[in-house]
């Protein structure tokens, strides 16, 4: 049972990691978008956010769209610090 746990945790990491490094700029404010057809993983970068710093703001969903998720400036960085990702100007692609 651990190792399926393991292995289940590292695949939603690897997943998460994914996400975040293809995250489009969205502002001039250094806010981010991606685009995610899970709210479990919104729900996990959210819940990654609030064990780190409680004060920073949450993944929201972008207004008039589906699936596409905003998240501002310090919360990506924060997020892309933990997650040890170096993407520096990925986000330069919106």
């Amino acid at each position: 049972m651990s190792k399926f746990q393991y292995e289940l945790g590292a695949a939603i990491r690897t997943t998460l990691e994914d996400t975040l490094r293809n995250a489009q700029k969205e502002d001039d404010y250094g806010a981010v978008s991606i685009t995610v057809n899970s709210e479990s993983l919104i729900d996990q970068l959210n819940r990654q956010l609030a064990s780190m710093d409680g004060t920073l703001p949450q993944v929201q969903k972008k207004k008039g769209t589906v699936s596409t998720y905003v998240l501002k400036a310090s919360s990506y960085e924060k997020l892309k610090n933990h997650f040890n990702l170096e993407v520096e100007g990925a986000a330069e692609n919106g």
